[in-house]
């Protein structure tokens, strides 16, 4: 008897590149022609999908009907009419996915946490850890990829053991290492004795771009350039910093890149200043291209950079150690280049894109296999 490929439904709020996108697309080419992807962006934005490679099965779904009190039950309908073999959600964006994924009861339902947005960055909703708490108990699995994440969905959410599973986030090492990086530093004419201090990722409230800016513009670090690569709601505060307090041009703000890793290799050191995080793509993605880091002690980062404080690592929200921490990086070379060899090496060690791909394919498979048992 042929068996036919089964069907996996994702569903995002977006699917404009960032973290869990990249991540999805990064799976879904491992994966390979082993399942069948079909994909909702309730915003219907699909950004992602052209890192998509050629071949695959990939289906875009438009769907009616977006955060409002009836989703759930369109979401019912739409499953029950569609009948995937797994049904696959990413962060509360989608949470009306998971409960129409309960109601429908056509598939198994797999919900990813990444982590929070801005209106969660300091503290959790009352609500909202009430309705993961009920609804992530009801459905097969819930992923979480940092530690942080972890023991919040187990002492916050009280989702019970076996419902829960931690996937740390993984990269491509052989695509995502040290290279020349002249083409980035040409096109934004970039001397090549200057010091790139960078960003990769949304520009939205969260990541706490000013203060990085702010920062950067007030350690004034000889001979460098700040550039941030992405695109979103805060450029234009931004661009209003930049024109205010850079007149001598040294912040550039270069939009969305489909490919970020030119702009790592033209980097010297990488910059993240947000107020939450568990474990940022883009700040492994840097590592693994060789760069000493500087960011805010949110999420697993001081795990993942293997550190305990400055100048790897300061407080959410300090910019006076912010300024200080960046000023130490930007004066020893010879730092740089230690802490540069160390991030490479975990990544090396620790966050391999195969084993990551590897827990994600197992994961399906025996949700899968719950599906088929069922009578």
């Amino acid at each position: 008897m042929i068996q036919e490929t089964p069907r996996l439904l994702h569903v995002f709020s977006t699917l404009d590149p960032g973290g869990p996108q990249v991540r999805f697309a990064d799976t879904v080419n491992a994966l390979g022609d082993e399942f069948k992807h079909l994909v909702i962006a309730m915003d219907g934005r699909y950004g992602v999908l052209a890192r998509i490679r050629p071949g695959l099965s990939v289906e875009e779904l438009a769907f009616p009907s977006r955060h409002t009190p009836t989703a759930p039950f369109v979401f019912r309908s739409f499953l029950r009419r569609l009948r995937p073999d797994l049904l696959l959600s990413y962060n509360w964006g989608a949470i009306e996915a998971v409960l129409g994924g309960i109601l429908a009861g056509v598939c198994p339902v797999i919900h990813t946490e990444d982590g929070f947005g801005p209106d969660e960055a300091v503290r959790l909703k009352t609500r909202r850890v009430a309705a993961r708490g009920v609804l992530l108990n009801l459905i097969h699995r819930t992923v979480v990829p940092s530690r942080t994440l972890l023991r919040i969905a187990s002492d916050r959410y009280l989702i019970r053991p076996g419902k829960v599973q931690l996937i740390v986030n993984g990269i491509d090492t052989a695509r995502f290492q040290p290279g020349p990086g002249e083409e980035v530093r040409r096109r934004f004419g970039i001397g090549s004795h200057e010091l790139v201090f960078l960003y990769v990722g949304h520009l939205r409230r969260e990541k706490n771009l000013p203060l990085m800016v702010r920062a950067f513009l007030e350690a004034r670090p000889a001979n460098s350039k700040l550039i941030l690569v992405g695109d979103g709601a805060c450029r234009a505060e931004l661009e209003s910093i930049v024109k205010e307090r850079d007149s001598a041009g040294r912040v550039i703000l270069a939009g969305a890149a489909s490919d970020p890793l030119p702009f790592y290799r033209a980097a010297g050191v990488f910059l993240l200043s947000s107020t939450t995080e568990q474990m940022p793509l883009a700040l492994l993605e840097a590592m693994a291209c060789g760069l000493p880091a500087l960011c805010t002690n949110v999420g697993d980062i001081a795990e993942m950079l293997d550190t305990a404080g400055s100048p790897e690592l300061v407080a959410s929200d300090d910019l006076i150690a912010y300024v200080a921490a960046l000023g130490t990086l930007a004066g020893d070379p010879q730092l740089r280049a230690r802490l540069g060899r160390k991030n490479r090496d975990r990544c090396l060690a620790l966050y391999s894109q195969d084993k990551m791909i590897s827990r994600y394919g197992d994961l399906y498979r025996g949700a899968l296999r719950t599906k088929s048992s069922t009578p």
